[in-house]
């Protein structure tokens, strides 16, 4: 626009400048005007191309801006990627870590076993141990079959003790009842009868008696008691019974049986509370209960023995005993 209008301005001049300038300053005007026509399309398309280069240029800058603000994405989107792509690594870096750690430990444990198995006997270590513990078992082995059997042993010595306390409480129940007076009985009859000697047996309970006695002052008191057992079976009403009955518990008592000599004394002062071996039976029967280790009933019996028949000399006798036993 500015062209033309510089080329208008130029053209007026040149009407103007006709009637006063002559012909040649005409001619000469007008080829300057055609120069600078020339000059001007000239200028014209060198700013064409200019405004076409400065066109491209712009396009060429929308699209770079365009490929930044791409680039630009891109980079935000590799960041991102690059974000997530961390967070995997640092756990799998963790459980490297932890697996690196578990390692070291299999290797410790693996290198205290190859210590404890280089530590470790060979064969003949081995075999000499296992000789030596089987000897060991084998004596503890013989030690506890013999322990067994003394337990045994003592088991079968208590039950006797058992069945012995049995029979005391027994005759001290029985004794307990002793001033209740009670006519006189025979006592029950043997399951079985004692066997007789190979010589004639006596025909009457004196001598059966006599031949009883006899024995036990010959000291043999197992025969001396068979014979008194056959008085008492025999003759049941006899008067020899309660003396009989006492020298059974005598023949017990001589053989340190003081269980089987308290039932026996017991059997005079229960059955024949009138008999004049009470005083006697009573005496022994606390004199087997001391010698059984039973004092409390030992005295029991001594001070009922002292209070019943304080006049005799078994009384006399318990005195002493009792004070020994204070």
């Amino acid at each position: 626009m500015k062209i033309r209008h510089l080329l208008l301005v130029l053209v007026g001049l040149l009407f103007v400048l006709s009637g006063c300038v002559e012909q040649q300053e005409y001619q000469a005007l007008r080829s300057m005007v055609y120069e600078n026509r020339t000059s001007l399309n000239n200028i014209s398309q060198q700013v064409a191309k200019v405004d076409q280069k400065a066109a491209m240029v712009n396009q060429q800058v929308v699209q770079a801006q365009q490929k930044a603000s791409q680039a630009t994405m891109k980079a935000s989107q590799a960041q991102q990627k690059a974000a997530l792509a961390r967070q995997p690594h640092a756990s799998l870096k963790a459980e490297v870590d932890s697996l690196r750690q578990d390692l070291a430990i299999v290797r410790g444990s693996v290198e205290e076993i190859n210590n404890r198995f280089r530590k470790l006997p060979n064969q003949e270590d081995i075999d000499k141990s296992v000789q030596k513990a089987a000897g060991e078992l084998k004596k503890d082995l013989i030690k506890l079959k013999s322990d067994l059997q003394k337990s045994h042993m003592e088991n079968q010595a208590l039950r006797g003790q058992l069945s012995a306390m049995d029979r005391r409480m027994a005759a001290l129940e029985s004794y307990l009842n002793i001033n209740k007076p009670q006519p006189q009985k025979a006592a029950s009859p043997q399951k079985t009868a004692p066997k007789p000697s190979k010589a004639a047996p006596p025909k009457t309970a004196k001598a059966s008696y006599e031949l009883a006695r006899t024995l036990y002052k010959k000291k043999s008191f197992q025969a001396a008691r068979d014979r008194f057992e056959v008085v008492i079976a025999r003759y049941p009403n006899s008067i020899y019974v309660p003396s009989a009955h006492f020298w059974v518990g005598e023949s017990f008592y001589a053989q340190k049986k003081y269980e089987e000599a308290v039932l026996s004394y017991n059997s005079v002062i229960k059955h024949f509370p009138k008999s004049p071996k009470v005083p006697s039976a009573l005496l022994k029967q606390g004199l087997a209960f001391r010698a059984l280790g039973d004092i409390r009933t030992a005295k029991i019996v001594l001070n009922k023995l002292v209070k019943g028949y304080p006049k005799s000399q078994q009384a006399v006798t318990a005195k002493k005993v009792l004070k020994n036993m204070k």
